[in-house]
């Protein structure tokens, strides 16, 4: 019986753990038009609400500081041309960072092109592997549980 406790709490264990996962945030920046919009949000898609976010020049000098909106953007003008580093606090241990590079001047008179817009996608659920992953989990667990319990059976028949 003890063998059994012990299996079942090294499982619940592992379970719990792939959870630590789930608190990762992403941060992404574009710029158009002068203007640079970051944008954080967490591993399953949600916005990282009311988030901190600094903006610091390429020597680690912090020009800017902010907080995300109820939609996890932060919008601010950019600060001359030079590579921005952003970095996102989204609570304790959370932290995210993105590098806007150099812009590129382009001659008077002429807009620069506007920076790639990057899509959140969000989370499209669990992947195969970790279905498949999960019914052998599952299985295994079973197949401890049924192997112990027959033990047990035939240690009282004694």
């Amino acid at each position: 019986m003890i063998k059994l406790t012990m299996a079942l709490a090294l499982a619940i264990a592992l379970f719990l753990s792939t959870g630590a996962l789930a608190h990762k945030v992403n941060l992404f920046a574009s710029e158009s038009e002068g203007r640079v919009c970051a944008e954080g949000y967490t591993a399953d898609g949600r916005p990282t609400k009311s988030s901190k976010i600094m903006v610091f020049k390429g020597g680690g000098e912090k020009i800017l500081e902010g907080t995300t909106d109820e939609e996890g953007v932060f919008c601010f003008e950019r600060p001359g041309v030079e590579a921005l580093e952003l970095k996102l606090e989204a609570g304790p241990g959370h932290l995210a960072t993105f590098t806007l590079p150099e812009r590129v001047a382009s001659p008077e008179g002429e807009k620069a092109p506007p920076a790639p817009k990057i899509e959140n996608k969000g989370d499209d659920g669990p992947s195969f592997i970790k279905i498949i992953l999960g019914i052998l989990i599952i299985a295994g667990l079973s197949g401890l549980y049924i192997l112990f319990t027959k033990r047990g059976e035939g240690r009282d028949a004694s």
